[in-house]
């Protein structure tokens, strides 16, 4: 699979919008949205087919759509009392995206499809992987490349409209980069000194090797950053499908193959048969894993720089996952302020 990034002429599409209704407590729709349940297959639904240049935003596209629908929200005030949205907050209604899949159709079971915005991965017209962005950010070409690359769940070209209450929570990029490399590095200190739990001396080579290789992580996450991208979201996106060297290389905009292998493996991929790399249940990709898991623990807790006292600490730690092949159950202390 190849990612084209061919993108010198003027694109359109043709996109074909429906609505799904999700209902909730404090939000209704007045006729016909009110039938557009996830019971309703795709071919018996609403329908705004819509003309999409390449660079009109996701947002300006699920907008027109939403005018074309003529849609008139109900907003719960109180004591069981609907009333009709104003136009501002019709505008302004957040909505989740989803796309249609021929294998879940109708759409009945939800199984992680409905995203909002900054869940989408995306690609640019250079072909470079994007992450954590919000829909008026999100060109619509990008998705398409994204749907064309197997990043999406579904057809980029036909979305449905998925509106909801504002319920507050994730999106915001948590910058890990320092503190996962920080515990790579102790990580790479602590293979001299104790053995590592169900690896070969073989085995413990190889990740040397791997952790020593991470030079270009260190050289390019200030450019995934940039992007919306950090370890979590570098990591999703390997766990997507087996990746050719060159497709990674391309999305992560990396100078050769070779150091797209580096990033892949560092993530606990591993060379198939047929020249792709996908996750492995290999010792050492298994360890790189849960190591990972903690690094992104910590990064949730508040930890950005480690002090001495805080590798100290997972030091400890990495002992204990060395020692079991797990997490540990305890969870990290908050950072001091």
């Amino acid at each position: 699979m190849g990612i084209s990034v061919t993108y010198a002429c003027a694109v359109s599409y043709k996109v074909t919008v429906c609505p799904l209704e999700r209902q909730q407590g404090m939000l209704q729709f007045d006729p016909p949205m009110s039938e557009q349940t996830k019971e309703l297959r795709w071919d018996e639904r609403m329908k705004a087919v819509l003309d999409v240049d390449d660079e009109e935003s996701l947002a300006s596209v699920m907008q027109r759509a939403k005018r074309e629908f003529d849609l008139k929200p109900r907003v719960l005030r109180s004591r069981g009392v609907f009333e009709e949205m104003a136009p501002e907050g019709v505008a302004g209604l957040p909505y989740f995206f989803r796309f249609y899949e021929a294998d879940n159709d109708p759409p009945l079971a939800q199984r992680g499809s409905s995203l909002f915005a900054f869940n989408l991965e995306t690609i640019d017209q250079q072909g470079r992987a994007h992450w954590n962005r919000k829909s008026d950010e999100i060109p619509f070409g990008d998705l398409v490349r994204a749907g064309d690359a197997g990043l999406l769940n579904g057809d980029p070209l036909r979305p449905y409209l998925v509106l909801s209450l504002p319920q507050g929570g994730g999106g915001v990029l948590t910058d890990a980069w320092n503190v996962l490399q920080t515990v790579w590095t102790i990580m790479g200190g602590l293979t001299g000194t104790i053995a590592f739990a169900k690896l070969t001396a073989t085995q413990t080579s190889r990740l040397k090797e791997m952790l020593q290789r991470g030079s270009v992580v260190h050289k390019k996450a200030e450019d995934w950053t940039s992007r919306g991208g950090g370890p979590y979201e570098i990591r999703k996106t390997i766990e997507r499908h087996p990746w050719a060297p060159d497709d990674m290389r391309a999305l992560l905009d990396v100078d050769t193959d070779d150091e797209a292998v580096a990033v892949l493996e560092l993530f606990g991929a591993a060379r198939n048969d047929d020249g792709t790399y996908s996750l492995a249940d290999t010792a050492e990709a298994s360890l790189l894993r849960v190591v990972e898991d903690e690094a992104l623990q910590l990064a949730r807790f508040g930890y950005r720089e480690l002090s001495e006292a805080d590798k100290k600490m997972v030091q400890e730690r990495l002992r204990i996952i060395f020692e079991t092949g797990e997490r540990v159950k305890e969870l990290p202390p908050s950072p001091p302020r």
